[in-house]
């Protein structure tokens, strides 16, 4: 029991860092950043990748599906869905922490990271971070997600570049 908690542990771990490392896939974002963090809580307890990317900025979706998957949006839902399928016949629950506003620099720097790692550029006017603690059988673990508006949307940060 002890290496499957282990396994489950490192594959939602690994589950958190694509969240954050790749942010987008079809862009419907949310109108607040609470809604976004608590639809990123649920599409991950209830290991839905296709809500759970909806959360992301299209435009940089639209890229790295061009640029990672041949045009194909099925094949990088399929892939993160494989990451959800080792807890689908797992009882998960969640807690959102406090959100953290990011100052003018990190937002830049946000920014910068996006055009350099996607080629696109986003006109990020506020970003916020926010700690999920998620628990599975006895097994307790935490990602910090990056949440940004652009325009009247907020959306989950695309991060850092897939390492497909």
């Amino acid at each position: 029991m002890n290496t499957m908690k282990k396994s489950l542990g490192k594959a939602l771990a690994f589950v958190i860092v694509l969240a954050i490392s790749t942010g987008c896939l079809f862009g419907c974002g949310g109108n607040s950043y609470k809604s976004v963090a608590q639809s990123i809580a649920e599409a991950s307890t209830k290991c839905d990748a296709k809500k759970f990317v909806s959360l992301m900025p299209e435009k940089v979706v639209k890229k790295i599906v061009k640029d990672k998957f041949d045009g194909d949006k099925e094949d990088m839902i399929d892939s993160i869905q494989s990451l959800f399928d080792e807890f689908a016949d797992t009882e998960m629950s969640y807690e959102i922490g406090e959100f953290e506003d990011l100052d003018e620099d990190k937002v830049e720097e946000l920014e910068d990271e996006i055009k350099s790692s996607y080629d696109v550029k986003l006109n990020i006017e506020a970003a916020k971070s926010v700690e999920i603690e998620f628990t599975y059988d006895d097994y307790e673990d935490e990602g910090e997600f990056i949440l940004i508006k652009v325009g009247n949307s907020w959306y989950l940060y695309p991060g850092m570049p897939w390492d497909w």
